[in-house]
């Protein structure tokens, strides 16, 4: 069966401040290529925003040497909102995003240097490969995974995002998703235990059933290998489902008033994907009147309020 669906275009991440996010994704994560930014209302994520329209500045930027996208997402009508409680592992829905890396202990090394809060040493999963986890300044989660597929093999210690770890209630329900409709048809591994590599996550000391998928088809066209496109496998998909093993059979999930910042994974072609069990990604919202979002330019998209905000690549790489 042919699949248009490849993989994870971008992983949109709520925070606070624009400007001070994409600095600490442009020097931890590499995430220096702007793709692009505007400033206005969004009527078409009232699913994520209680139903009601607001107003927001958006960024999307991705790293050169490959993976997919981050587009970080600012409330410019209401405050940003945080989880009531932490997410914990075995709730539903985006509980990390996973960035790959040609060198785990470098990245490591290199988070760890810069300041940032990480959880424990790298550990291996259940494929033997190293990984850990990041948090960034708001709170979001990152798992920091082994990659041998780049567009580019010289730059930053890690590329883009290479998926996400998603939460489920039943793993076999999930599969007639992500393997029957979106393609994943091959199992990496299929895993039931206690893993070390979570020991040092909220609630990873449960017991989990986890289990990565890949495709065995090649993306689609255009990012099939030619002169114009010679990196398709640093977008190769794989998508890890877990489910917790002691639910009851109802597959209730701990607090159904968590939400998570990381909210959102845009499905789309030739780009990369990876997914597990989690808490649910929606952000509670109080109704209310909002006042309209700064003025846009036609030709650059950019908020006029904001012309003083304006991008400095050199900085990015500082």
């Amino acid at each position: 069966m042919s699949h248009l669906i490849s993989g994870i275009q971008q992983i949109g991440i709520g925070i606070p401040d624009v400007e001070e996010a994409w600095k600490w994704y442009r020097c931890r994560f590499g995430m220096d290529i702007p793709i692009f930014r505007e400033a206005a209302e969004a009527p078409l994520m009232t699913p994520y925003t209680g139903g009601e329209v607001h107003s927001r500045d958006a960024l999307l930027a991705i790293n050169l040497r490959g993976g997919g996208g981050l587009e970080i997402w600012q409330y410019t009508s209401r405050k940003t909102a945080f989880p009531a409680k932490p997410p914990v592992l075995g709730d539903t829905g985006i509980f990390a995003a996973r960035i790959k890396s040609d060198n785990v202990s470098a990245a490591h090394r290199a988070l760890v240097d810069s300041g940032c809060r990480v959880s424990g040493v790298p550990l291996p999963g259940p494929d033997g490969e190293p990984t850990f986890f990041v948090h960034d300044p708001w709170g979001n989660l990152f798992q920091i995974v082994p990659s041998s597929e780049w567009f580019k093999k010289r730059g930053h210690v890690t590329g883009g995002p290479s998926g996400a770890l998603i939460g489920v209630k039943n793993i076999e329900a999930s599969l007639k998703l992500y393997r029957d409709a979106l393609g994943f048809d091959t199992v990496v591994y299929d895993s039931e235990d206690r893993f070390t590599d979570w020991s040092s996550l909220n609630g990873g000391g449960g017991r989990f059933r986890r289990i990565l998928l890949s495709r065995s088809e090649k993306p689609p066209a255009p990012s099939r290998p030619s002169s114009a496109h010679p990196g398709w496998n640093s977008f190769r998909p794989s998508i890890e489902a877990q489910t917790e093993s002691s639910k009851d059979a109802s597959g209730a999930t701990a607090d159904s008033s968590t939400s998570a910042s990381i909210s959102r994974a845009w499905i789309t072609s030739g780009s990369a994907s990876s997914i597990w069990d989690s808490p649910s990604p929606s952000i509670p919202v109080t109704p209310s009147k909002w006042a309209k979002p700064p003025a846009v330019s036609a030709t650059s998209k950019t908020p006029t309020a904001h012309s003083s905000n304006s991008w400095k690549p050199a900085e990015s790489r500082s």
